[in-house]
């Protein structure tokens, strides 16, 4: 169980430094690149660690590099 958690740690970690790299280069975050981690975590641990895995990408993805859509912005008169 152990293993398998950190397969899918180190898996979706260096998806996501391979993201911020690409991004830092090209502008645009390739997010396709988190499809590779449940890959490799469904070859070597099955389907359930690598349902685990597309959970874990797809969070960090959307975390660390999809902008915010919308928000809300205060805008004070008078100072």
């Amino acid at each position: 169980m152990i293993a398998r958690l950190n397969l899918i740690l180190v898996n979706v970690s260096l998806a996501a430094a391979a993201v911020a790299v690409f991004q830092r280069l090209s502008g645009l975050p390739p997010l396709i690149l988190f499809v590779v981690p449940p890959a490799i975590v469904f070859r070597v641990s099955g389907f359930g660690a690598a349902l685990a895995a597309a959970v874990v990408g797809a969070v960090v993805g959307d975390y660390l590099f999809v902008a915010p859509v919308g928000h809300v912005t205060v805008h004070a008169q008078g100072l």
